[in-house]
């Protein structure tokens, strides 16, 4: 997650009340708020640590007012267009097609003890198949009829 901060860097004289010199701003990557907030005050010791090397003076920043929020993603980096996401239903259904066809082709030339196990398997696709057909008809709007359906498919008992 992305993480926004701020932290007021001070200029800390030894005879003097200390005056800010900067807010420190920038974002952070974090698992939480928490970790974030740990990462922030770390840039902020390391900026206090440049200006003391830079001026040659003392400065500082008061750890429990280190400033951290969250900072919301953008949707539409996260999010797919409508081309996008019908491109994909398209390619899980030709993909359960091809499955289809393929557990159909080892169906049809499986001898009697490999015919169970076969039409369990052409079974397990076409119900893939059909699943992936009816998200295409309902949501990408692919007519059902552009969906090539084996003719000759076997009932859903083994024939001898």
């Amino acid at each position: 997650m992305r993480f926004e901060f701020e932290s007021d860097i001070k200029h800390l004289p030894a005879y003097d009340d200390p005056r800010q010199v900067e807010t420190l701003r920038g974002t952070v990557e974090a698992a939480n708020h928490d970790e974030a907030k740990k990462k922030a005050q770390r840039l902020a010791f390391d900026r206090c640590k440049q200006l003391e090397r830079e001026q040659g003076s003392i400065y500082g920043y008061d750890p429990n007012n280190v400033r951290v929020t969250f900072k919301e993603e953008e949707p539409a980096q996260t999010m797919m267009s409508i081309e996008e996401i019908v491109t994909l239903i398209r390619w899980y259904l030709d993909q359960a097609i091809a499955s289809e066809k393929r557990a159909y082709a080892v169906y049809r030339d499986a001898d009697e003890q490999q015919r169970a196990t076969a039409l369990g398997k052409l079974q397990f696709c076409a119900g893939k198949r059909h699943a992936w057909q009816q998200i295409a008809e309902k949501i990408a709007g692919i007519p059902a009829q552009s969906v090539i359906i084996l003719d000759d498919a076997p009932s859903s008992s083994p024939q001898a």
